[in-house]
């Protein structure tokens, strides 16, 4: 159990409920009324991928801390931060909401049923969610290279979960991941500390 209270651990969790929250409150709370925006036709809605899609989330909170090199950990976290930095300020100025599809009462549907009852459908454009697992991975990958190919494989796997949920559209998936592309290359030659 003493593993699980490191500082490191302690912090990062900290940091990642209180990026959950500052969602969460803007997605209950818009400044303006959101506008409506429309999942495009050809994505299929399965609503038995939210387990893969709610483990994205834990993804971004684990592949942090196995960062061992501090530098690289601490480019990491002010990466994600930056990045749900710009998101923030996208989904203040330019409210989103997009209709989500009913889900059948079958119990592989729980999760999702779970989900929808928490989190609202808002904060469409752009979508943050993937942004943990693509820089985490990032960072890991520069860590540990021989665990790249699983990192990515890991990523490019569940990614298209986020929009098979109906939570984002493929277009709000891509400016997220666009903008932790600029984000990456804003902190990759920072000065974060000395390496450990």
């Amino acid at each position: 159990m003493r593993h699980l209270l490191t500082p490191r651990v302690i912090a990062v969790t900290l940091w990642g409920w209180s990026m959950l929250g500052l969602y969460l409150l803007i997605a209950h709370h818009p400044l303006s009324p959101p506008s409506v925006v429309l999942m495009p036709d050809w994505v299929p809605f399965w609503p038995w991928l939210t387990p893969l899609y709610l483990g994205m989330l834990l993804a971004a909170w684990a592949l942090p801390l196995g960062i061992a090199d501090e530098v690289l950990f601490r480019r990491c976290i002010a990466s994600i931060s930056l990045t749900f930095a710009f998101c923030l300020l996208l989904w203040l100025l330019h409210p989103t909401t997009m209709p989500r599809p009913p889900a059948d009462p079958g119990w592989w549907n729980f999760h999702y049923r779970r989900m929808i009852a928490i989190d609202p459908p808002t904060n469409i454009l752009p979508a943050a969610h993937g942004i943990g697992p693509l820089i985490g991975a990032w960072f890991l990958g520069q860590d540990k290279p021989r665990w790249r190919p699983w990192l990515w494989s890991g990523v490019l796997l569940s990614m298209p979960s986020i929009a098979l949920v109906h939570q984002h559209r493929p277009q709000d998936i891509a400016l997220g991941s666009a903008l932790a592309a600029l984000s990456l290359l804003l902190t990759h030659r920072q000065r974060f500390g000395a390496a450990a």
